[in-house]
């Protein structure tokens, strides 16, 4: 089953029960994906050999064998986080944001994002975007580094050399080392939050071998 699969029958779960909840706006759902086209679907391994600026910034995992039902259940999608849950520390004028995505942005935030773009083209990347790869993870990018372009950008590059230059990877070549159980997910927390179990202890046998490890 491909991602899109799950993630449209999620979906579809999520506005069946919203059927139930409210009618009305189910209804206007329904209006709108039929204004809306559907995008148009591509091969996994497509996604991640074309030109290394438009490579997708998740996934690289390709041919998947068929998803958990529970991977992406119907609470996750629904899940309204409150400003207490957004950043660790919501009083704060840089406090730790800890959700990213679908959350509206502090105009400190807006700001640092305008920053990291004027640094891109600085740079003279020849182009007036940020790459597809770490747009969804530019603000990220930047709390890590303290909100500092400069710093930032070294990190752009990193992930451009570290991790979309060695995409795709397939799930068969990973399944051997992914047996060591050095590091899996686990459920979720009750805010919904993915839980990433790391057991240094069996990394012994990867770490002989740098390429394995990254």
């Amino acid at each position: 089953m491909t991602k899109q699969r799950w993630i449209r029958r999620a979906l579809s779960n999520v506005t069946s029960k919203s059927r139930k909840r409210s009618q009305s706006n189910c209804t206007d759902l329904e209006e709108l994906s039929e204004v809306v086209p559907p995008m148009p679907a591509a091969k996994s391994t497509a996604l991640f050999t074309q030109d290394p600026m438009k490579v997708p910034c998740m996934g690289g995992c390709v041919e998947l064998q068929e998803h958990s039902k529970h991977l992406l259940p119907e609470e996750v999608v629904l899940f309204e986080p409150t400003e207490e849950e957004i950043f660790a520390e919501p009083k704060a004028r840089h406090g730790s944001r800890l959700i990213f995505l679908n959350t509206p942005l502090l105009p400190s935030e807006v700001d640092a994002l305008v920053a990291l773009r004027k640094e891109w083209m600085r740079r003279g990347k020849g182009r007036d975007d940020l790459p597809e790869f770490i747009r969804l993870s530019a603000l990220r990018i930047m709390q890590h580094k303290r909100f500092d372009p400069s710093r930032a950008m070294d990190l752009v590059q990193t992930c451009l050399d570290e991790r979309v230059r060695r995409l795709p990877l397939r799930e068969e070549d990973l399944l051997a080392d992914l047996s060591y159980g050095a590091m899996y997910w686990h459920g979720r927390d009750r805010k919904c939050r993915p839980c990433l179990v790391v057991r240094i202890e069996r990394f012994a046998e990867l770490i002989k071998e740098r390429e394995r490890c990254i």
